[in-house]
């Protein structure tokens, strides 16, 4: 039988933590797509997950090149979306750890933090340009272009939280770092 929940889990750990969790309940996912879980019962704990961010989108070569040596590994993608995919594989084969040391666990992170970063940049860029719109009617024709205010202020709010999004990798990174030098 097949669940659906709608959720908006903004942290890849977090979400990764829930659907672990669902699966340790017998409600492994079956499909995903922007909030959309799909889920289906199976046997407490059969499955582990987690959640990756490709380099390339799935259907680049060289992303279904790597599925392609994960599903040699036990290791099925559930689900993708853009360049994140949804990997699960049974528990009973062993533990499920894609990145065991330092230098890809900073790969990693720092995959997800240039596209965090990136989509700021983009943010902000369309909020300037629509500001500059604003001001342009409202200077050169005296006329209010209030949507394109409301623009630049949510494109704004969105920038920062996408920047929060993005700190948080970086912070790892950083972290990582540090637990590097110390291991030298």
């Amino acid at each position: 039988m097949k669940h659906t929940t709608w959720r908006w889990i903004s942290d890849y750990e977090k979400e990764e933590k829930w659907l672990n969790e669902m699966a340790a309940k017998g409600m492994s996912l079956y499909s995903f797509f922007f909030g959309k879980y799909t889920f289906e019962e199976t046997e407490p704990g059969k499955y582990i997950y987690q959640i990756e961010l490709l380099e390339n989108l799935p259907s680049s070569p060289q992303s279904v090149a790597y599925l392609r040596f994960l599903e040699e590994a036990g290791v099925v993608c559930v689900a993708s979306v853009f360049r994140w995919v949804y990997l699960r594989k049974e528990a009973a084969s062993g533990p499920f750890e894609l990145y065991t040391d330092i230098d890809s666990k900073i790969k990693r992170l720092s995959t997800m933090k240039n596209l965090w970063f990136t989509l700021v940049w983009l943010e902000f860029i369309i909020a300037a340009a629509n500001l500059a719109a604003f001001l342009y009617g409202w200077i050169v024709i005296h006329q209010m272009a209030w949507l394109n205010l409301g623009c630049a202020v949510m494109l704004v709010a969105l920038g920062l939280l996408l920047l929060h999004l993005g700190l948080k990798p970086a912070r790892k990174i950083k972290s990582l770092k540090r637990e590097q030098l110390i291991r030298e």
